[in-house]
């Protein structure tokens, strides 16, 4: 329900958007924004259930190829690894280019392989990140 509602509101202020030129460009001056920060991330398990603990992930722009993977200390790193969840996309991302929407794939490697890939539809308004389509808990088949 919720990311219903956060992808309505993100589609609706894009289909507001000034495209007068190649960059989405909305009017955020108006606009009160809450103090919430809004974050999305990928947990990744095996089929039992156990956390998948990843040597690396990637995050890129599948149009683009830009990569948008966030930027962790080596704690904030093994504590995904602890947790199996690895983050995604958040109010950070693309903070100065609000009415963006994005398609993107998150990628986990083991071992520098890739064992699992994901795609989504993300982007942000004017105050924060949405998520619209994509699953956020990922199994991992052998």
């Amino acid at each position: 329900m919720k990311k219903t509602f956060l992808f309505c509101l993100l589609c609706t202020l894009l289909l507001a958007c000034d495209n007068t030129d190649d960059k989405p460009s909305i009017n955020c001056d108006a606009i009160a924004c809450t103090q919430i920060f809004i974050s999305f991330s990928v947990t990744v398990k095996d089929a039992s259930g156990v956390v998948i603990q990843l040597d690396r992930y990637e995050v890129l722009d599948q149009e683009t190829q830009e990569d948008l993977t966030p930027t962790l200390s080596d704690d904030e790193l093994e504590a995904s690894r602890q947790n199996g969840t690895y983050l995604l996309y958040s109010d950070i991302t693309d903070s100065n280019t609000p009415g963006i929407s994005r398609n993107i794939l998150f990628k986990g490697f083991i071992n520098e392989e890739e064992v699992i890939r994901s795609a989504y539809q993300v982007g942000r308004d004017c105050c924060h990140a949405a998520i619209g389509k994509g699953e956020l808990d990922l199994v991992l088949m052998n």
